[in-house]
């Protein structure tokens, strides 16, 4: 009995090293409120500079809506980008139907200072 606990409490603690990163958290939790077009769950994890753009409904409507389009959300995944700058932090979006680019950029507090989703790049093009 003892050893199945040891054991079980092992595999419980292995399977924690598997799970998304706190970045990773972030990233999915922003954009689920921008596909639910409301930012309020998240707000608070947003620098006070960024803050007052979240009331921009217009803008994230426009977000919520290309995203939205593109199916069901299945979460983020961290990519290595070799030229990011500190507190800069990539991610693939997957959706049912593409996959998207993110970026978040966190600041010196931990806050996000932005938070930037783009569409795939077109075969061979150089540009952001």
């Amino acid at each position: 009995m003892k050893k199945s606990l040891i054991a079980f409490g092992t595999a419980l603690a292995l399977a924690g090293c598997f799970g998304p990163n706190h970045n990773e958290q972030m990233a999915d939790q922003v954009t689920k409120a921008i596909v639910a077009n409301d930012m309020r769950p998240v707000e608070s994890d947003f620098n006070a500079i960024v803050r007052p753009k979240l009331l921009n409904r217009a803008k994230v409507g426009e977000l919520s809506d290309e995203l939205n389009a593109l199916g069901a959300f299945k979460g983020v995944k961290e990519v290595e980008n070799k030229d990011a700058k500190t507190g800069e932090h990539d991610f693939d979006a997957r959706f049912e139907k593409a996959t998207w680019h993110e970026v978040l950029v966190l600041d010196s507090d931990g806050k996000i200072a932005a938070f930037y989703v783009h569409a795939p790049r077109a075969a061979g093009s150089t540009s952001p």
